[in-house]
């Protein structure tokens, strides 16, 4: 696929809007609508945050009209966008989800999937502002449309700050005039940010001219015109109630200097161009954060082990085919230390002579065909969790590659695992297929013999529908040990409200795999 390189838009056009009067922007403009931005963009993510759950389409929130991302230049370094008024059918399913919570209802008070969160927002973000006789009702309503985006356009020299906009759908040219010119007094001695419009949009900038020149491009060229942007946000599948996206490398060439470097190092680990795209969106019975990266390099792995262990596991962290990926990383993950640390290759070499371990061969051999660290819900009582248990909690690792190769690292590894569980007694159990170590004889053949089926249990496939296929999984099952973290926290003395918050939570899945250039990340929490 093409890469857009950063500024490789149309250069930009000054364009008169002779129907609008803006007058001269005083000395505070720039502080009038950072002030503006900043409150808007806490009220849609804290604020009103609760509210959009109500909102949330997984299938349909940007298919059924173009996203605000129409409206900004295609040049953008980052981009946010929200849709405030999605399906009824996909609001009553994050009701159904908030439901769940007893503490959602205290918070959002009389609000419903029927609310106006326009009102909301803009409520919220101009209680903090000097905004005497400035309505809702009569000054933004007539004209506000649902959807919301924030870009950050390149600064005017490298290593300045992006230039913020925000694009704000409207639905009357005429009524959108009124208000904003009510907002742009809406500070302390007034704030005459500028504005223009771009089909049914209007762009919010600092100054009367970027907003000029910001509206001309995008008119030539929009955002959702970039097919990198657009491919990195087909790569999500379907957009939630905010989605996100950023130009990681444009981001770097744009603010050089020390903020280069760090994310630059993103760059170098994968030796392409990185660019990152999320959203958050509802999955039947869970709400789901979803990350696409683009510069993954896929590698081949067999099915994740994750999925074989007995169905009574509350915790495990699985990697398949860690070994190719060691392999195919280690020199840009050296390189990218280097950039960072000149002595790096002396530390490598003052660890290999501590513990015998030889890199990277002895890591390959360590993650080889799966890794595994994994907890049993038996036997788990809150005694563990305040520590006044003597019972030794069911845990342990599988090692799945050739045994040979693993005994002759055993002792090593062996002495890292201690030295991170603080000393609980092992047990290691030879295997055909790799070894397991575990704090009991029991729980070694358990995870040695791996004929489970944790991956076909309603609380996992609630959270990791397609974990055999991934390469990273983590899962927690708090159904297995929501008796015993219940009493913990009432013998700590928690308040009941945080208990009753906390009961109605299912599962929690991560998970991380690649496909050709892009890979999905996806962090998922399901409840009763």
């Amino acid at each position: 696929m093409s890469d857009v390189p950063p500024g490789g838009g149309q250069p930009y056009e000054e364009t008169s809007y002779d129907d609008v009067s803006y007058g001269q922007p005083p000395s505070n403009a720039r502080r009038g609508l950072r002030a503006l931005i900043l409150s808007l963009v806490l009220a849609v993510v804290v604020a009103g945050g609760a509210v959009a759950f109500y909102k949330a389409d997984p299938f349909h929130l940007f298919r059924a009209g173009p996203q605000a991302a129409v409206a900004v230049p295609d040049n953008a370094l980052f981009y946010v966008g929200a849709d405030f008024n999605p399906a009824a059918k996909q609001k009553i399913d994050a009701v159904r989800f908030l439901d769940h919570f007893p503490g959602f209802a205290r918070s959002v008070g009389s609000l419903n999937a029927n609310s106006d969160l326009r009102r909301v927002i803009f409520q919220k973000a101009i209680a903090g502002q000097a905004c005497p006789g400035l309505s809702y009702d009569h000054d933004i309503k007539p004209w506000i449309g649902d959807k919301f985006g924030v870009a950050g356009m390149p600064p005017a020299h490298t290593g300045g700050s992006p230039v913020a906009v925000v694009a704000l759908q409207i639905i009357s040219e005429s009524a959108a005039k009124d208000g904003i010119h009510a907002l742009q007094h809406c500070s302390s001695g007034g704030s005459a940010f500028g504005f223009a419009f771009v089909g049914n949009y209007v762009l919010l900038a600092e100054t009367q001219a970027e907003a000029t020149r910001y509206a001309a491009a995008a008119d030539r060229t929009s955002l959702a015109d970039n097919p990198a942007y657009s491919a990195d946000m087909r790569s999500l599948g379907d957009l939630g109630v905010l989605s996100g996206w950023v130009d990681v490398n444009a981001l770097v060439h744009a603010v050089g200097g020390t903020d280069a470097q760090t994310l630059g190092n993103a760059q170098l680990l994968t030796g392409k161009p990185v660019r990152v795209a999320a959203t958050f969106r509802f999955e039947g019975g869970s709400a789901q954060l979803a990350a696409s990266v683009y510069g993954g390099t896929e590698i081949s792995h067999d099915p994740n082990q994750v999925v074989d262990l007995p169905d009574s596991t509350a915790f495990a962290i699985s990697d398949a085919g860690g070994a190719q990926r060691v392999a195919a990383s280690w020199q840009n993950i050296l390189k990218q230390m280097r950039t960072s640390d000149s002595a790096i290759d002396e530390n490598i070499q003052q660890f290999e002579t501590q513990t015998g371990l030889q890199l990277p061969q002895d890591l390959e051999t360590v993650f080889g065909k799966n890794l595994m660290l994994a907890v049993d819900g038996s036997g788990f009582t809150s005694g563990l969790l305040s520590g006044t248990s003597e019972s030794p909690p069911s845990i342990g690792l599988r090692l799945t590659n050739d045994p040979a190769k693993l005994d002759q690292v055993y002792d090593k590894v062996l002495r890292l695992v201690q030295s991170q569980l603080g000393g609980v007694p092992l047990v290691k159990r030879d295997f055909p297929d790799g070894i397991a170590v575990a704090s009991t004889s029991a729980y070694a053949d358990e995870l040695g013999k791996l004929d489970g089926n944790l991956g076909k249990t309603p609380d996992f496939l609630s959270v990791l529908p397609d974990a055999a296929d991934d390469e990273l999984v983590v899962y927690f099952d708090f159904n297995a040990v929501q008796d015993a973290i219940v009493q913990a926290l009432q013998q700590s003395g928690v308040g009941q409200d945080v208990i009753d918050n906390i009961k109605p939570l299912r599962a929690l899945g991560l998970s991380e795999s690649v496909t050709g250039n892009y890979t999905s990340l996806s962090l998922q929490v399901s409840v009763d």
